[in-house]
C-alpha cells in the first residue's frame, strides 16, 4: 500500500512537471509563430497576417525554365519541388497585360524586370511608390527613390517595386483623401515597429487613405505599401483561404 502511494505520487509529479514544460514548450512555439487576425477598422473588416521570421518569406513569379506561374496553385507546387511548404501567399504588385512584374523585381540576386522612375497614369505612378524587399535576411518598405540611391541597391536578393506608398516615415501619402468614395478591395504589405512583416488585404472595398491610417494607427507601421486593387487575393491556410486569380510577382510564407 505504501509502495502504491508513493508511486501514485511520484507520478503526479512527474505529470506536472511534464505540464509545465509541455506548457512553456507550446507557448514558445506560439511566440514564434505567424498569425492572422482579422481586425475591424472604422467599420471595415481587414485580415492581418503578421510574419515574424522574415526568413520564411519566399517570392514568385516563374519556374526554373522561365515559365510563369500566375496562381497560388503553381506557386505552391513550385515550392513543394523546392522541398517548401507554402501555407500563406498574396499577390506581389502590379504587372504588365501579358502579366510580367511592373517595375523592379529582383529573385536570388537576379534583376528579372528594371526600376520604373517614370511618371504615368494610374496607382502605380502615384508617387512616391516604393518597393518591398528582403536584405540580408531583413525586411524593408522604402520609396522607390530612396532605395535607390542606398548603399545596399546592388546586393538585394529579393525586391517587388509597386505603389503608392501607403505610409512613409509615419505620414500617410499625401495624395489621399480622407473620405474619399473611390473604393476598392486592396491589399499592401507594411513593416511594424517590432520589425515584423505585416501582409493585409480587406475583406470589403476601402478607399486609400483608411487602408493607410490602419496600417499606421492600428499596425504601427512606419512603412508601408500597397500592393494591388480589384484582382487582389489571398491564400491562407490558417484561415482556410484558398481564393485564387491570376497574377504576376507573389510573395508567400513557407512553413
Amino acid at each position: 500500500m505504501e509502495g502504491r502511494t508513493k508511486l501514485k505520487r511520484n507520478f503526479s509529479f512527474a505529470g506536472i512537471t511534464l505540464l509545465i514544460c509541455l506548457s512553456v514548450f507550446f507557448v514558445g512555439w506560439k511566440s514564434t509563430q505567424n498569425h492572422t487576425q482579422t481586425i475591424t477598422f472604422k467599420q471595415q473588416e481587414f485580415e492581418v497576417f503578421t510574419v515574424k521570421n522574415p526568413n520564411k518569406i519566399v517570392f514568385g513569379y516563374a519556374d526554373s525554365l522561365g515559365n510563369q506561374l500566375n496562381n497560388f496553385k503553381n506557386f505552391k507546387a513550385f515550392q513543394s519541388k523546392k522541398g517548401n511548404d507554402l501555407f500563406f501567399a498574396v499577390n506581389g504588385g502590379m504587372f504588365t497585360k501579358t502579366f510580367e512584374p511592373q517595375g523592379l523585381y529582383i529573385q536570388d540576386k537576379i534583376e528579372i524586370q528594371s526600376v520604373d522612375l517614370d511618371s504615368g497614369y494610374g496607382n502605380f505612378y502615384l508617387l512616391p511608390n516604393g518597393v518591398f524587399g528582403l536584405n540580408a535576411g531583413k525586411p524593408f518598405v522604402l520609396e522607390t527613390k530612396t532605395l535607390m540611391s542606398s548603399s545596399f541597391a546592388t546586393s538585394i536578393p529579393f525586391a517587388t517595386q509597386s505603389g503608392p506608398m501607403l505610409v512613409v516615415a509615419d505620414s500617410i501619402h499625401p495624395a489621399f483623401n480622407e473620405g474619399s468614395k473611390n473604393k476598392h478591395i486592396r491589399n499592401g504589405v507594411g513593416i511594424n515597429k517590432k520589425g515584423e512583416v505585416v501582409f493585409v488585404i480587406s475583406n470589403q472595398k476601402t478607399n486609400f487613405y483608411d487602408f493607410a491610417q490602419l496600417f499606421r494607427d492600428e499596425l504601427n507601421c512606419s512603412n508601408a505599401l500597397y500592393l494591388d486593387g480589384a484582382i487582389s487575393k489571398m491564400y491562407n491556410e490558417e484561415t482556410s483561404r484558398t481564393e485564387d486569380g491570376r497574377f504576376g510577382v507573389m510573395i508567400g510564407v513557407i512553413k
